[in-house]
């Protein structure tokens, strides 16, 4: 199973260097319902599609958007995470009331991932000026140095940057909820067998409140990324 260990809380390393997180909760207990033994092996997550459409892993599990494009080359189970997306941006340039105020801003984004096919298609033509930079912590840094106005990216991925702000005070502003990400984990094309474990153990976990607790350990209001608390209530369009 290919995982890469570096999108906490969804994936980790502890401090023995065991791979941990929400996704490995949630996949050992539906394992616990269905018995497919994961075997967790780390790669990189660009890597991570290709080898199970390759065949070299059976099973993907890394934060991975469903996507249309992938569709096409793997199977993948049904969502078990929605993932909200947001700007985040410095108090002291003023916090946007809406949505609408992020128009003619500077948006710094992550080469290459869904996020900049959003800038590209629904800012840019707005007036928007994007920058792309390599990694999501770039973008941050982007922000936090005065060379972007906002950056954009998933609420998980803004949480844990909030720690990294240099004392700075930051504001988050959560985009329309029908642009909220799905996560599914990946199989190879055909490989029913396992996709019909995942989706039944996925329906077993949600079904007898295992999922709920999982959830809250990881993203409850109690935890290092509470999904609940981090973003500004302001879609009004």
């Amino acid at each position: 199973m290919a995982i890469d260990p570096y999108y906490p809380p969804f994936e980790y390393l502890d401090e023995n260097g065991k791979i941990v997180g929400f996704d490995v909760d949630l996949l050992n207990a539906i394992d616990e319902k269905e018995g497919f033994k994961p075997d967790y092996q780390a790669n990189e997550i660009l890597n991570i599609v290709p080898s199970v459409q390759e065949g070299k892993d059976d099973l993907g599990a890394s934060s991975i958007f469903i996507l249309p494009e992938r569709q096409e080359v793997v199977d993948y189970s049904e969502s078990y995470f929605e993932l909200p997306l947001a700007f985040l941006g410095l108090e002291a340039e003023g916090r946007p009331q809406s949505i609408n105020d992020i128009t003619g801003k500077t948006i710094a984004v992550q080469k290459n991932i869904v996020m900049e096919t959003i800038v590209d298609e629904e800012y840019v033509p707005k007036g928007n000026e994007k920058h792309g930079v390599k990694s999501n912590f770039l973008a941050f840094q982007n922000v936090i140095q005065g060379h972007s106005d906002v950056m954009i990216d998933n609420v998980v991925a803004l949480q844990g940057f909030l720690p990294k702000a240099e004392g700075k005070e930051i504001y988050t502003l959560q985009l329309p909820k029908e642009k909220n990400l799905q996560l599914g984990y990946v199989v190879q094309k055909g490989n029913t067998e396992l996709l019909n474990k995942l989706n039944s153990g996925l329906k077993k976990v949600k079904e007898d409140g295992t999922y709920d607790k999982i959830y809250d350990k990881w993203f409850g209001k109690d935890s290092q990324y509470p999904i609940v608390n981090m973003t500004v209530n302001a879609n009004a369009q």
